[in-house]
């Protein structure tokens, strides 16, 4: 779980305030008297389960119909990222945020022991005031949706079939990412061995500020402005990013527009062959459709040299 405790500062507080008033609800009290909060929550977290077992059922008979309640499972991904755009909008800090987590009028409350402590007074604090509304949910400036409509993240995926972390990221890895959200992820697959891709992601990668001793391998996948090196960022990180961007609306695949310009070094091929032929020989055309498809077999990592020995000055060599 993601531990921690925050306070807003009266300065965050009062920018939050006039951010809700401004779009239509925040901290004005609710016109029917009754305060109501969101209530995020794992149904795997202990304290989670002590605060609906113990407290809300005691803040529930003081207060009766005046006071209403949302719970919100985290583990539905539309509630994560429900949870991700509140935590944004009440300026909480990633390192900060954590479950359970309450967000009543103008405050949020991390952690059961605030919640125990400060969630009472609030309630009687709002009720005082005339009740409070749900803050609204905020849709972030850039946004993507796919054919329902729904919030999605794209993102390209840069990779070798001949790469083993490659294929355990695809074959293994991204297929419970599509499981776990359906048509909100969408994703393009790239391969560097054609050297278009290639272009592609050595100036994607300068674009969004990767060291340069660490462009070029693969796999590489690169989200919104994010960009996850190797098959062991990939998976670490990879579905934080998308909970991110579909909390602010979901995001389209990078820009490809305005690359650096990338110049490539001519490759040394991995294999050199020295071939000494007699183009008059009954087995040449043999000899040479061989090595023709070799080379197209192995494109830039094979090199042939032939050295024909009817010209006079080769065989004298």
């Amino acid at each position: 779980m993601r531990r921690g405790l925050v306070v807003l500062t009266r300065l965050a507080a009062a920018l939050l305030v006039l951010m809700l008033a401004v779009m239509g609800g925040g901290t004005a009290s609710a016109q029917d008297g009754v305060v109501r909060f969101r209530f995020f929550y794992a149904e795997d977290c202990e304290h989670c389960q002590a605060l609906k077992n113990e407290l809300f059922p005691e803040l529930l008979a003081e207060h009766g119909s005046l006071l209403e309640i949302v719970h919100l499972e985290i583990s539905d991904p539309s509630v994560f990222q429900q949870m991700v755009a509140l935590e944004k909008a009440y300026q909480v800090s990633p390192e900060l945020a954590d479950i359970p987590e309450v967000f009543i009028g103008d405050r949020v409350l991390i952690g059961a022991e605030q919640i125990r402590e400060e969630l009472p007074g609030l309630v009687r604090q709002f009720l005082s005031e005339g009740g409070v509304a749900l803050a609204p949910l905020v849709q972030g400036e850039q946004g993507a949706t796919n054919d329902s409509g729904d919030p999605v993240a794209r993102f390209f995926l840069f990779h070798s079939p001949t790469c083993p972390h490659c294929i355990e990221v695809i074959e293994n890895y991204l297929p419970t990412v599509y499981e776990k959200y359906g048509d909100q992820v969408e994703s393009e697959y790239l391969n560097v061995q054609e050297s278009d891709n290639y272009i592609t992601l050595l100036g994607l990668e300068k674009k969004l500020g990767v060291p340069e001793d660490r462009q070029g391998s693969v796999p590489v996948l690169v989200i919104g402005d994010k960009v996850l090196l190797g098959g062991a960022q990939i998976p670490a990180e990879l579905e934080g990013y998308i909970d991110e961007y579909l909390a602010q609306g979901g995001v389209d695949y990078p820009s490809l527009d305005d690359l650096p310009e990338v110049v490539l070094p001519t490759p040394v091929p991995a294999v050199q062959i020295l071939a000494f032929i007699d183009t008059g020989h009954a087995d040449f055309p043999a000899l040479n459709n061989l090595m023709l498809s070799l080379a197209q077999e192995y494109d830039t990592g094979l090199q042939v040299y032939p050295v024909d020995l009817t010209v006079e000055e080769n065989a004298a060599a």
